[in-house]
């Protein structure tokens, strides 16, 4: 209790042989103070109850420890002037602790102690008295005199710190080519001195050995050139607990060192360190990159490539951590995210029938989205793309990810997930949140995607007051299927133009075109694709689910950007998904918002096709049919293009009221064509006004103007009391090397190991069967089908358990006899 004091007098005070001070036979009085006494406060009542003359005089020196023998104090009324008091605090009982001391004089061991007061004692202290002066200025000497005020007195201005951390306070500066080793540079702890004579040893090329390094006591390090004089000492202080230079013998009397291939200083850990920041602000940074940072930071010094990848590892895992924690932070992350951002929803699944024996479950997926791109996506065209990318860190999995445009064609992605592979019950899974949390009931959106089978069977699932989706196929892996088939590369370019035809004359004749071109495989394979044009041709999607995306550019552009996150952390790759997502909605706002004070009434990229279609309006001749109804036909002259093509003149039909063209541009692009511009501006009507409002530049502002809220320090972080997960061990990487970064050779959208067979593993491919959507076996699919289709179209039967695949032909896969072409 702080006031209760034991005061000790007679006896002796010894100190055993473990150290400890103890008091021999010695009688003690309990006094009680109403408050924590002052020192003043105590020796006066030490007096009174020793029964001391008020002119016996009173010595008093600083408190020492380990004391041999104290002078022996015969009773209380000859009882010399010295007071017995308690260790660190004065005020505490002595009963409570072996290690008491008392005041001694001329003690040549004296130990300086502090009083531990509470940081948030608020109670008012009165002044000091003259005994507590002078005992404030021995023991300590030099500082702040307390007669003066505090505040008051500007002579020790100079060495006012704010309070703090320790490593911004105390920690040197970067060793860099200017700094010299001198006596006296403290550190805050033993690995900033290691990284600072590191990074100094290699900027200046004078590699060291280290001969003591005691991590209690001291440190050395000399050159490693013999007979050179040249080393650095530091001690750990006792009080402070920092590292200081105590001593520096030089300068080198060696030759100077010509720069070597390799520095013994230049650690991956050093690297780590040095590049913490960086990585952390670009995380997708390469390491070839790396090593020209580090080349030019350290003076030419050129490292390896599994050196430079090592550094990056090293400081991924300062910053977020090692893999195995991420997963277990994962949850704790997202509760953070949403305890700020309150719309925010995340989804955990854990391994079915998977525990550890501490009660951990084996993490199995995790699905999130973030209220603001939501939000945001209220405002695009109804389309979103759907794509997955594999993990290369050090366990396996899927990222797949839900992204749109905005009317400009930024991306913003709308949901994430992490999955064990990309395979039906995966993509359900994802698509069912997707159209629940992010679509909403009764709107209906397009999906661009590639012809994964976990995505076709995804986006046939119907849920009760949700709309269907509008699946369409991305043309560029369907070209990328047909040049596998014929090698032609002229075909690839040739079936996009094929798909892009906006009328179905002009698909038919491009059509034929790559039949022609394309070999007999070819054309079984064109054959396939013709029960389903709506999915993949412009002319034939009444809908115009498309818009202007042909392909799935937009998931792909973003697995691009994902490039270099693919190896972090799982922990690591939402913070990089939320900052992403910080970055691209302020400055994306900031520039609607500046289109908007310029006045400007359509976005950048739908007000240039406004342009184009002004300007092609003007060489148009109109007709009015039907004023009533606002139908025209509109005559468009032929001529020749820029890249030389021959244009032959067309006639169209304009309905103004219903906003259609036999272009076919309105239905498909949802935007108008010169066509209806020039029928608009025969009958003086504002055509800008039947645009549709995604397209508009207040539509722009409202989509970038969520704001996203920091989740602060870790340390701020609300509880968490949740399910705790750990890393599947099943999935983790036993293999040494650089992970495969690329799914599949050419095609993107190749299943069931189709492609390169014998490399594919578990997380990358559909083990399930394919079933073929001509013959309706299992084993294969329309492309590949073999079977024979009689005259009249009907499929052959398929008896119940019976799959057998017709045998192939001997000409390395291309139809023969047996194979019938199309």
């Amino acid at each position: 209790m702080e006031n209760v004091v034991s005061i000790y007098y007679g006896g002796t005070v010894e100190r055993d042989e473990y150290g400890c001070v103890k008091f021999v036979g010695m009688q003690c009085e309990v006094v009680i103070f109403d408050e924590k006494p002052s020192f003043s406060e105590l020796v006066a009542r030490a007096r009174e109850e020793l029964h001391c003359h008020e002119n016996d005089e009173i010595t008093v020196e600083e408190p020492v420890m380990d004391v041999d023998v104290a002078p022996t104090i015969p009773d209380a009324e000859s009882a010399p002037n010295e007071v017995v008091g308690h260790g660190c605090r004065i005020v505490d009982d002595v009963a409570d602790s072996p290690n008491e001391f008392l005041f001694t004089q001329n003690d040549p061991n004296a130990y300086e102690m502090g009083v531990d007061l509470d940081s948030d004692d608020d109670r008012p202290v009165g002044e000091m008295t003259e005994s507590d002066i002078e005992m404030f200025r021995r023991i300590f000497p030099g500082r702040r005199d307390p007669i003066v005020n505090e505040f008051s007195d500007l002579s020790l201005s100079d060495q006012a710190f704010a309070e703090g951390r320790d490593d911004e306070l105390l920690e040197a500066p970067e060793a860099g080519p200017s700094m010299v080793i001198e006596e006296g540079r403290v550190f805050k702890d033993l690995p900033a001195l290691k990284r600072w004579l590191q990074a100094f040893a290699v900027i200046r090329k004078r590699p060291y050995k280290v001969v003591h390094s005691y991590a209690e006591r001291r440190y050395t390090v000399v050159c490693d050139k013999e007979r050179c004089p040249w080393r650095v000492c530091a001690r750990k202080q006792n009080i402070t607990g920092k590292w200081k230079i105590i001593k520096v013998v030089g300068p080198h009397n060696c030759a100077d060192h010509e720069l070597t291939v390799r520095h013994p200083q230049l650690t991956s850990t050093l690297i780590a360190k040095r590049l913490m920041g960086i990585l952390k602000e670009q995380p997708n940074m390469k390491v070839r990159t790396i090593i020209r940072t580090v080349e030019e930071i350290y003076g030419g010094y050129v490292i390896t490539y599994g050196k430079a990848w090592r550094a990056k590892q090293r400081a991924w895992r300062m910053i977020y951590g090692d893999w195995e924690s991420g997963y277990e932070q994962l949850p704790v992350l997202f509760n953070a995210i949403k305890a700020v951002n309150p719309g925010m929803h995340y989804e955990y699944i854990p391994k079915p029938n998977a525990w550890k024996e501490d009660g951990r479950q084996i993490f199995g997926r995790a699905f999130w989205w973030f209220p603001q791109s939501v939000e945001a996506f209220r405002h695009y065209r109804p389309v979103f793309s759907i794509d997955g990318t594999f993990l290369i860190g050090k366990y396996r999995g899927t990222l797949l990810i839900a992204i749109s445009c905005d009317a400009n064609n930024m991306l913003v992605p709308l949901a994430f997930a992490l999955v064990e592979r990309e395979n039906n019950d995966s993509w359900g899974w994802f698509l069912r949140l997707v159209r629940i949390h992010v679509v909403g009931p009764g709107r209906e959106v397009g999906v661009i995607s590639d012809r994964h089978q976990g995505i076709l069977h995804a986006v046939q699932e119907q849920i009760e007051g949700y709309a269907p989706l509008h699946h369409r196929w991305c043309t560029r892996h369907l070209a990328e299927n047909l040049l596998r088939k014929d090698g032609v590369k002229d075909n690839f370019d040739l079936f996009q133009v094929a798909a892009r035809q906006l009328e179905d004359y002009y698909f038919q004749r491009k059509l034929e075109q790559v039949r022609t071109a394309t070999n007999a495989e070819g054309r079984q394979w064109l054959a396939g694709l013709m029960r389903d044009l709506d999915k993949w041709t412009r002319s034939h999607d009444a809908g115009g689910w498309r818009y202007e995306f042909q392909c799935s550019n937009m998931a792909e552009s973003f697995n691009k950007l994902l490039l270099g996150i693919r190896g972090m952390p799982v922990n690591a790759i939402v913070e990089f998904t939320f900052y992403r997502l910080v970055a691209w909605f302020n400055e994306r706002h900031a520039k609607a918002e500046a289109l908007q004070v310029a006045g400007e009434r359509w976005a950048e990229k739908p007000k240039r096709h406004l342009i184009i279609a002004n300007e092609r309006a003007s060489t148009h001749e109109v007709q009015c049919f039907d004023l009533g109804s606002g139908t025209y036909q509109v005559e468009h002259r032929g001529g020749t293009t820029s890249d030389g093509e021959i244009r032959e003149s067309r006639i169209h039909v304009v309905v103004l009221r219903d906003f259609k063209c036999t272009c076919g541009r309105p239905r498909q692009y949802h935007f108008v064509c010169s066509h209806l511009v020039a029928a608009a501006r025969h009958r003086n009507f504002d055509i800008e006004s039947m645009i549709p409002h995604e397209f508009s530049v207040a539509t722009l502002v409202r989509t970038w103007s969520p704001r996203f809220v920091p989740f602060r320090d870790p340390r701020e972080w609300p509880p968490y009391d949740g399910s705790k997960y750990v890393a599947d061990p099943a999935y983790r990487w036993n293999k040494r090397g650089t992970r495969k970064r690329t799914r599949h050779n050419m095609t993107m959208d190749q299943v069931s190991g189709r492609t390169r067979r014998g490399r594919a593993t578990p997380f990358l491919a559909d083990p399930e069967q394919n079933e073929c959507g001509k013959c309706g076996r299992l084993g294969h699919n329309s492309r590949t089908c073999r079977w024979q289709i009689s005259e009249d179209g009907a499929l052959p039967p398929s008896r119940p358990g019976v799959r057998p695949d017709p045998p192939r032909s001997s000409h390395s896969g291309r139809a023969g006899p047996s194979a019938p072409s199309f």
